[in-house]
């Protein structure tokens, strides 16, 4: 059978060519251009809108993998984005800030490459639980850690932003474009089962976070009895004891016997012209 002519001369197919299913026999372009890109959804880098299969990289996202090449693939960014833990429960987060070699301007979406970044600090907290990290500045293609540990209070989303200034290579000097920012987010669930712990918040060791009291609160004071700031209440030495002879408020009761008495007068004339040791 014959092929008409203009079949043969009027091929569509994809015309661009940094796409990956790229035609170069095609006349005219019938919009089918595709990336390439992972495509594997378990792989740090998967790219959903991929046409083509491109290299993949995994990554658990942790402190011990700074410096890892697999982090040549990624744009800038916290790494995950977002964690979750619940109510309750001690929890030990890590992240990791990557620092590409490219910088976009958001107001103009130009490419610039990167010279470095001034990494100032991390905005937010999570209840119950504390953020450590160290200021420092960061080279193009280097990695930064991030660490949470505690044990949350408070069920919520909160949303946590690196902050810092980003520095541009123009003419192979550093040239601010001002503060970027890079958020990652921390979902706290709530706990369905009893929390047990100290429920009191007088307690030295209460938690704010428990639902069920277990009987272990802390209450520090006087234990001794004999004295006069004891209290049944208290259940852990710690506090100082003020005994009788020790109280100001009444310095008559030479004997010490919590009462001012005839006693206390004998007492006296009995040390009367004594020296007193210093």
């Amino acid at each position: 059978e014959r092929i008409p002519y203009d079949v043969l001369v009027n091929q569509e197919g994809c015309t661009d060519e940094s796409a990956c299913n790229f035609n170069e026999a095609a006349d005219s372009d019938d919009g089918s251009c595709v990336d390439s890109g992972c495509m594997d959804p378990e792989a740090s880098n998967y790219d959903p809108f991929a046409g083509c299969d491109d290299s993949c990289v995994y990554l658990s996202y942790t402190c011990s993998e700074l410096g890892d090449p697999a982090w040549l693939e990624l744009e800038t960014g916290v790494f995950p984005q977002i964690q979750a833990t619940t109510v309750g429960v001690l929890t030990n987060m890590e992240w990791v800030f990557h620092l590409d070699s490219v910088a976009v301007d958001s107001i103009s979406n130009v490419s610039f490459g990167v010279h470095s970044f001034q990494l100032d600090s991390v905005i937010g907290d999570v209840p119950g639980m504390e953020l450590d990290y160290l200021a420092s500045t960061l080279t193009m293609n280097s990695e930064w850690c991030v660490e949470a540990n505690g044990i949350p209070s408070i069920s919520g989303v909160y949303p946590l932003i690196v902050v810092g200034e980003m520095f541009i290579q123009v003419f192979g000097q550093p040239f601010s474009i001002g503060i970027s920012s890079f958020e990652f987010v921390v979902e706290v669930e709530s706990n369905p089962f009893p929390i047990i712990g100290c429920t009191y918040p007088t307690a030295v060791n209460y938690a704010a976070f428990a639902t069920e009291d277990d009987g272990s609160c802390i209450f520090p004071g006087c234990i001794d009895t004999a004295a006069l700031n004891y209290s049944p209440h208290f259940n852990m030495g710690g506090g100082e004891c003020v005994y009788p002879q020790d109280d100001p408020l009444c310095p008559e009761d030479i004997t010490g016997d919590g009462v001012v008495s005839v006693n206390d007068l004998l007492a006296l004339l009995s040390s009367f012209g004594s020296d007193c040791p210093f």
